[in-house]
């Protein structure tokens, strides 16, 4: 499957295993307090370099805007956690 940025970038999404989305959903260490990830910036670093197929260096995380960055961590998000997708079996 491919995303498409409001900036025009593409990016192709890899093909997430039941494990590796439970290590994603783990890494957001959620603050009791204010109900957001403890480290949002490592958050959304982790969750791209983890589910973004990524071969070409301009799209890698730390070329993108932080725009960029939310964005398609809010669609890796919708995608995986909020949408609930089944994620394919373990290897």
């Amino acid at each position: 499957m491919k995303v498409k940025l409001k900036s025009g970038k593409e990016y192709s999404l890899k093909n997430i295993g039941r494990d590796e989305l439970d290590d994603m959903i783990d890494f957001m260490d959620i603050n009791p307090d204010t109900g957001m990830p403890s480290k949002p910036y490592k958050s959304m670093t982790f969750w791209i370099r983890s589910a973004v197929d990524v071969k070409d260096e301009d799209l890698m995380p730390d070329k993108m805007s932080m725009e960029e960055r939310v964005e398609l961590f809010n669609i890796l998000q919708s995608k995986y956690v909020l949408g609930e997708e089944i994620a394919s079996s373990s290897k």
